[in-house]
């Protein structure tokens, strides 16, 4: 979904859209890379301190944050290379990040990670023993569902993105 909107939003801007999904693909891979390299950092112990922790790091989603600083490093080198100026580059790529944090998010969801804090809502959410197993120190009482929350303000913010991309 994400490349369909920088293929659009590169036509919009008068640039080459095989060159921007380059530069949005080589990014991604940067931004994988960088996401898994912090998960390892973060929970050294869990991948390097047991057998057969490596295996689990190569399935693991990573550390969102890792990759957004992965994938923003590598697309401004890769703005410079293809001279894209900057903030253009950034018009074009910024509707990217919202979706990917509003759909990425059920991944962390799905997962059991990202959880919030105990409640009593009738929305609260209690994880399966799957996930408590996965992300030790998962209580197993119900809990706000924050990453269906922050599915919500990355739709939300993919909105304003693009009412603000009308009006730039």
């Amino acid at each position: 979904i994400g490349m369909l909107v920088v293929r659009r939003y590169a036509r919009l801007e008068g640039r080459d859209p095989t060159q921007t999904m380059e530069a949005i693909f080589w990014s991604l891979m940067a931004g994988f890379v960088a996401a898994h390299v912090l998960e390892a950092i973060v929970n050294w112990e869990r991948y390097f301190g047991a057998p057969g922790g490596l295996k689990l790091l190569l399935v693991s989603a990573g550390v969102m944050v890792g990759g957004v600083i992965g994938a923003i490093a590598f697309g401004i080198y890769w703005f410079h290379r293809i001279k894209l100026p900057l903030l253009q580059g950034l018009d074009i790529l910024a509707p990217t990040g919202a979706i990917a944090e509003a759909i990425g998010r059920w991944g962390c969801f799905a997962s059991g990670c990202c959880w919030g804090t105990p409640t009593d809502l009738p929305w609260a959410v209690t994880f399966p023993d799957l996930a408590r197993r996965l992300h030790r120190g998962l209580p197993d009482v119900p809990l706000h569902p924050t990453q269906i929350y922050m599915s919500l303000v990355g739709f939300a913010v993919l909105a304003v993105l693009v009412m603000l991309y009308r009006r730039k």
